[in-house]
Formats: structure tokens, C-alpha cells, sequence
């Protein structure tokens, strides 16, 4: 819910002319961790990254390399600020990974109502852009920078759809077999009207990889043949290709380059020792041109630049180089090769956070990083990562120290 304040602040000012952030004088993106570390603490969780590094070395690594390239940023005299704003996904991400173990959580990520609060503060957000559209034409309506701020500062407090989707479709629990399908119904309705091709095609990939993945634990575990479910999953696919609407897929034919060219520029200015360590928290590249140039300006001579890249490889590779790209990486692809080699001890949880994160993370590679903004984006990477990594820690040791609270949990059987 703090979250969705934060995201709605700008409706409200929009509506009331009274801007809650500037009448308190902190910004409100401060309460979401603030209620982190309530979790945190209240859960009783004690979820160390250092303990059993024999096991999974991978997530004190990087959390220690976090720090250091910190240290790095402030010694290269890097952008405080930028330093401090690169740091607040660090910790969400750092948080949700420790309270991830407990399934009471995520019986919370999983309520609708708190979904539906979310809906209403987009379509309130729409509807005061209406006019703007109408007036400015569809052509315009992509560009127009009331529109914009709706797509880019509110939209994406709907971007925990896919979680509730996740948790709902794979839970037999859920007897009501349509419910799970209105988060994504609402999120790629939005994405229609704001013609978004990147959001649209990846609630489409969610849906299509949910299915896979239960199909393919249903042949694991009830020896069942994969083949009639992959035919209905070529149908279901051709009825998703058929509902996108002539305006998007008119969008899909455009050709932009800007954002590979603005990776080249970053990545042909670096020397040896950036591509291996980058250049810290805070690191920048001048960029005189490019995709989303803004008046940003570096260094003692003020050059124009960027701290944040448009292709999301590229930005650990900034702050970290090849290192924290392969730290990073080598911890996903372990978490999820574990999980499907053990597959058929997967509860639900453990199977919507593995499709959440093969999809999650194809996308980012292309698609811009997470940032400080990003929260929910930040929660749900941080939170599934944290969930695989502890079933693997769990299955490894078997420790009963990692029966987290009982609860009935079952895959559904469509």
C-alpha cells in the first residue's frame, strides 16, 4: 500500500494541487523499505547470506562486491546522490530476499483487493488524460508527456500482476479457475491503451510459460505426456496473436537503434580494467547523443551523460564490469537449474517464483534495469531469487532450521 501511495502522489497533486512528499519533506519511497525491515524484523527471519557459503557462495559475494563497488563510486568521485539512489534498490532487494521464506508473505502478494485499490488509481490516472489523448491523436498519444507520466510513474504499481497470476493459477486451492487471469486482463488492457509493445509481449510470455511449467511438473509427477498440452499451447498462443490490437502491432514494425547505439558509446569508452570491475555505484558514460538524453553532467568539466542504460545487461556491467555480470548470472542460472532438476518438491510458491524469474530476467537483458522506482519489480526479483535459493539450501542440508510456517500447498491440476 505504500507503494501505492508513493506511485499515486502525483494523481493526488494532479487532482488536490497538494503534493504529500513536499508537505512532509522525505521522499515517500522511504516508508515501502521502512515496512521491509518491519517484516524483517517482526518475522523473526534470521536468513544469513553468509551462512553455509560452501552451499551457495554466490549471494555474500555479491553482496559483498555491493559494498565495495560503493566504496569504488566515492573514491572515483562519482555523483553522491547517484550513489545513494543506486543503493535503495540494493537494500529492497537485499530485504525481500531474506523475508522470502515465509509463506504468509506470500499469501499476501497473492490478495486481489489490494490489486483492485491499484486498478483504480491507473484508471483515475487515465481518465485525467483523457482529454489530452482525444485532442492529440493516437500517433501523438504515444509521445504525449501527460500520457507518459501516467505509463511510466503510475502504471507500474500494476506490475505485481504477475506474482498474483503466478500464485493463483498454479494453487489448486484456487477453485475459481478465471480469477487468476483478471490481474493479467487489467495489466495488458492498460499496456493496449498506452500502446506498450515490451509489457504487452512479456504478460503474454507469463502466461504462456505458467502453462509450460505446470505441464511439465505434471509430467514429471504424474508421468502424463507432454504432447496435448504443447498443441493447446500453440492454439493458446495464436489466440494471443490474433488480440493484439493493429495499433501495437503497427508499433512492433517501427525500428529504433538508439538504444544499441547508446550501449556502444558506454561500452567503446571503457578501459581494460572497467570491462572487469566497471566504474562503481554511481558510474557514468558521456553520451552527447542518444536514446532518452537528458540534461544530465558529469565530472569537473560537466560532461553531458548518463548513469543508467536502456539495455539491462549493461547497466551491472557499468557499475560492476564482467564480474558482477557473471557473479549475477551464475546465481540465477544455479537457483533454476536446481529447481527443475528437483522439480516434482516444488511447491507452488517455489513454482511461480521459477517462472517468474526466467521470464523476469530474459526481459530485463534487453529492457531497461531496475530502478529505484521499480519497486515492485525490486520485491518480486528479490523475493523469488531469496525463495529458490532457500528451497536449495533446504533440500541440500535437510535442515529442519528451514521449515519456515505449515501451510497446505498444492500445484493445480489443469
Amino acid at each position: 500500500m505504500s507503494v501505492g501511495y508513493q506511485k499515486a502522489d502525483y494523481l493526488i497533486s494532479v487532482y488536490t494541487g497538494i503534493r504529500i512528499q513536499n508537505i512532509l519533506g522525505v521522499s515517500l519511497l522511504l516508508f515501502p523499505i521502512l515496512f521491509l525491515v518491519l517484516s524483517k524484523k517482526c518475522s523473526g527471519v534470521n536468513f544469513s547470506l553468509f551462512k553455509e557459503i560452501s552451499i551457495s557462495p554466490f549471494p555474500a559475494l555479491i553482496n559483498v562486491y555491493v559494498i565495495i563497488l560503493f566504496l569504488y563510486g566515492i573514491i572515483r568521485e562519482n555523483n553522491f546522490i547517484v550513489i545513494a539512489w543506486e543503493l535503495y534498490p540494493a537494500a529492497v532487494l537485499l530485504l525481500s530476499y531474506k523475508i522470502s521464506r515465509l509463506d504468509s508473505l506470500w499469501v499476501v502478494l497473492g490478495n486481489y483487493w489490494i490489486y483492485l485499490f491499484f486498478t483504480v488509481l491507473v484508471a483515475l490516472g487515465t481518465i485525467q488524460i483523457r482529454e489530452d489523448i482525444l485532442l492529440v491523436g493516437l500517433q501523438d498519444k504515444v509521445e504525449s508527456i501527460t500520457t507518459a507520466t501516467v505509463a511510466y510513474e503510475i502504471s507500474p504499481i500494476l506490475d505485481l500482476w504477475p506474482m498474483i497470476f503466478l500464485l493463483g493459477f498454479l494453487n489448486k486451492k484456487v477453485t475459481n479457475k478465471v480469477l487468476p487471469f483478471l490481474p493479467a486482463i487489467v495489466y495488458v488492457g492498460f499496456q493496449f491503451f498506452f500502446v506498450k509493445r515490451a509489457p504487452t509481449i512479456r504478460a503474454y510470455t507469463y502466461i504462456l510459460s505458467a502453462y509450460l511449467i505446470a505441464a511439465y511438473y505434471k509430467s514429471v509427477v504424474d508421468q502424463k505426456s507432454l504432447a496435448p498440452r504443447i498443441l493447446a499451447m500453440a492454439f493458446f498462443c495464436f489466440l494471443l496473436y490474433i488480440s493484439l490490437p493493429s495499433s501495437l502491432m503497427e508499433r512492433f514494425g517501427e525500428k529504433d537503434t538508439s538504444r544499441q547505439e547508446e550501449t556502444l558509446q558506454a561500452l567503446t569508452s571503457f578501459t581494460p580494467l572497467e570491462h572487469v570491475f566497471g566504474r562503481g555505484l554511481g558510474g557514468w558514460y558521456a553520451l552527447p547523443e542518444g536514446a532518452g538524453v537528458v540534461e544530465n553532467f558529469y565530472g569537473p568539466n560537466k560532461v553531458s551523460g548518463k548513469d543508467i542504460t536502456h539495455i539491462g545487461i549493461t547497466y551491472p556491467y557499468l557499475k560492476g564490469g564482467l564480474l558482477l555480470v557473471f557473479l549475477i548470472a551464475l546465481h540465477l542460472i544455479t537457483v533454476v537449474v536446481f529447481s527443475f532438476k528437483h522439480i516434482s518438491k516444488l511447491t507452488y510458491i517455489e513454482l511461480a517464483c521459477v517462472c517468474f524469474l526466467i521470464v523476469y530476467t530474459l526481459f530485463r537483458l534487453v529492457e531497461g534495469p531496475i530502478s529505484t522506482g521499480a519497486l515492485f519489480d525490486t520485491t518480486l526479483f528479490g523475493m523469488t531469487l531469496g525463495r529458490l535459493e532457500f528451497f536449495k539450501r533446504k533440500i541440500i542440508t535437510r535442515n529442519d532450521e528451514y521449515n519456515a510456517e505449515k501451510m497446505p500447498i498444492e500445484l493445480m491440476e489443469s
